[in-house]
């Protein structure tokens, strides 16, 4: 086992929505007579400083290694809404890389913004994300 700490800058992450309205919304809506106040996102941009304290690799079968490593982050961005909206955000994530081409990359990313509706309120996101990359 070797253990090894790395940095890393995540220059520029997109992130794209589709937020579908649903129908219970509308009921909601016809019930009360008083609209919702939502303001879903189109995209985000983010940029992220990565901090990875452990990197290792373990056996996996007879013949197979793989290599991991656990990463925190903590970045800025911008949400696109109805108004633009900066945001910050916390995640961690993990990268266990199969052979030389193939990686998994499970994360959770914390994300808080502030955002005006009736009045100005703290929003806090919490999402998961399992990522699935092939390396040339």
């Amino acid at each position: 086992y070797f253990f090894q700490e790395n940095h890393g800058w995540e220059f520029g992450r997109v992130v794209l929505n589709s937020a579908v309205r649903s129908s219970l919304l509308d009921d909601i809506e016809a019930r009360t007579g008083f609209p919702t106040d939502a303001q879903p996102s189109a995209f985000s941009v983010s940029s992220s400083y990565i901090f990875s304290p452990i990197y290792g690799k373990y056996a996996w079968g007879e013949d197979s290694v793989v290599h991991f490593d656990l990463y925190a982050l903590a970045g800025l961005g911008l949400r696109f809404a109805r108004d633009l909206q900066p945001f910050g955000e916390l995640g961690i994530g993990m990268s266990h890389y199969f052979g030389s081409h193939f990686s998994l990359s499970p994360e959770v990313r914390w994300r808080v913004y502030s955002e005006r509706r009736m009045t100005s309120i703290l929003i806090s996101e919490v999402s998961f994300q399992m990522g699935a990359s092939w390396l040339f």
